[in-house]
C-alpha cells in the first residue's frame, strides 16, 4: 500500500469510488453514502481489535452530493438495487468503517483533494453466487458513468481473500484457502474471466471469502469496453500477495490500456 501511495500521488483523480464489503450494510440493497463529509477514526490496535477505543487519528474526507445524486440516478435507471443512506443531515459528517479506512489511510494522504464516494455491498455478499449478475451489472454501469463524465475516477475494490488459512481462527482451516488465493493472483495477472467467474466461484464457499463480490464488480467494469477496444482493456500489476494471518490479502492496480496515466 505504501507503493500504491507513491504511485497515485503522481496523478490524483478527481474522485475515488470505493466499493466496501465492510461498512454499513443492508440485507439486499447496495448503499451509497450520502453525506458531504465522511469521517472515521483510527484506533490504537490491541490484539487485532479493529474497534479500539483509544483514538489515534481522525480522518475527514470531502464527498460530493451532486455527483452522488447523478450516479445514484443512473444506477436506479438501470434497475440496480441501491439506496441512499444519510447520517442526519447531508451536511453532517457520515461514518467511515474500518474496511473503508484501511485503503483511505494511504490514498487520502496522497490525494487530499480527491473526493470520496462510498458504495457498500449488501449482507448477501457472503453468498456472492446468489447475485453474481448484479455485481457484474453494477460494475458495468459504474464504468459507463465514469467514461461519460469529464472528471477522472479511480475505483477502489476493498475485500479480503480466503479466511481459512489457520486452524486457530474462528473460520477454521480449509485446504482450499491457498487454492482460492492462487486463483485470484492468477486472475489479477491474466484477467481471464473464467478464472474469476467459474474457478474461484466453485470453491468460494469452502475457502470462506468476503472479497469475491467486490472483485466481481471489477470484472463488470472490465466488461464495459470503449468503442474499438479489445479485451482485456486493462493492464494489471500485482504489488504483492501474502497471508500473514488467517486471511489472504493482495494489492493490485488495473490501468486502462488506452491511457497509462488514467
Amino acid at each position: 500500500m505504501l507503493l500504491v501511495q507513491e504511485d497515485i500521488k503522481k496523478n490524483c483523480p478527481d474522485y475515488f469510488i470505493l466499493f466496501s464489503p465492510h461498512g454499513l450494510a443492508a440485507d439486499e440493497s447496495f448503499l451509497i453514502y450520502r453525506n458531504q463529509i465522511l469521517r472515521g477514526y483510527y484506533p490504537h490496535l490491541v490484539d487485532s481489535n479493529v474497534d479500539g477505543t483509544e483514538i489515534k487519528e481522525v480522518i475527514k474526507i470531502d464527498s460530493d452530493i451532486s455527483t452522488i445524486d447523478k450516479l445514484f440516478s443512473l444506477l436506479k435507471e438501470q434497475k440496480i438495487n441501491i439506496s441512499n443512506i444519510t447520517l442526519g443531515d447531508p451536511q453532517f459528517p457520515g461514518p467511515l468503517a474500518w474496511g473503508e479506512l484501511v485503503p483511505m489511510y494511504y490514498l487520502h494522504k496522497s490525494c487530499t483533494k480527491t473526493k470520496l464516494i462510498v458504495i457498500s455491498l449488501p449482507k448477501k455478499r457472503y453468498d456472492a453466487s446468489s447475485f453474481k449478475q448484479e455485481l457484474l451489472d453494477i460494475g458495468y454501469h459504474i464504468a459507463d458513468f465514469c467514461s461519460s463524465n469529464p472528471e477522472t475516477f479511480s475505483l477502489i475494490f476493498s475485500g479480503d481473500l480466503a479466511h481459512t488459512h489457520k486452524e486457530d481462527s474462528v473460520f477454521g482451516y480449509s485446504e482450499h484457502a491457498q487454492d482460492f488465493d492462487n486463483l485470484i493472483v492468477k486472475w489479477i495477472q491474466t484477467l481471464d474471466e473464467k478464472i474469476l467467474l467459474s474457478d474461484a466461484y466453485d470453491i468460494v464457499d469452502k475457502a470462506k471469502v468476503c472479497g469475491l463480490s467486490t472483485l466481481t464488480i471489477f470484472q463488470g467494469v472490465n466488461e464495459f469496453l470503449p468503442e474499438k477496444a479489445e479485451k482485456p482493456y486493462f493492464s494489471s500489476h500485482l504489488y504483492g500477495y501474502a497471508a500473514p494471518t488467517y486471511f489472504g490479502m493482495a494489492v493490485a492496480k488495473f490501468i486502462p490500456k488506452k491511457n497509462k496515466k488514467s
